[in-house]
């Protein structure tokens, strides 16, 4: 009669734990994985941001220049889809409002829409505002002592707001 032994139970009860504290490692690493993606977040800081006025040369106008630049301090990219100027869609400042983003004419009289500008994450931007002065406040033009808010939307849903006075 031959004598049939199984593995001793210490031999057992190690062999369990390891494969048990693997198994709880896998579902750590990928639940990680999981929480990481859901944790990324959007900031955008407005830093170095000011208004100056100038007068056009050929027409005599006045006109405010608001420069912002601004900083995506947060770990997810994001997207600039719409500006307001006092509570008010960008589109009614238009055509008489230009926007520049790093040097670059990025709305004119000749836009439709806002083009959305893209975000990367820890990248920065310097946005060019210019906004003629009118001889009396109305939807579209702006007069000295005026405040002026800017919100900036972005793709998330969130806005930031920077407040000027015009001098």
């Amino acid at each position: 009669m031959s004598e049939k032994k199984g593995i001793s139970p210490v031999i057992a009860t190690v062999i369990l734990v390891a494969v048990a504290t693997a198994i709880a490692i896998a579902v750590a690493i990928w639940a990680s994985g999981i929480a990481g993606s859901y944790g990324r977040t959007e900031m955008i800081k407005l830093e170095h941001s000011y208004v100056e006025s100038a007068i056009n040369s050929t027409s005599g106008a006045t006109y405010y220049t608001i420069t912002l630049s601004i900083k995506n301090v947060g770990s997810a990219d994001t997207s600039i889809i719409q500006m307001y100027i006092n509570s008010k869609p960008l589109k009614v400042f238009w055509p008489i409002s230009i926007i520049y983003v790093n040097g670059i004419l990025w709305i004119d009289s000749n836009d439709t829409a806002f083009r959305a500008i893209s975000f990367p994450a820890g990248s920065g931007i310097t946005m060019l505002i210019l906004l003629p002065s009118g001889e009396a406040p109305s939807p579209s033009t702006i007069i000295p002592g005026q405040i002026i808010e800017i919100k900036l939307e972005t793709a998330n849903g969130i806005h930031y707001i920077g407040t000027f006075v015009l001098s």
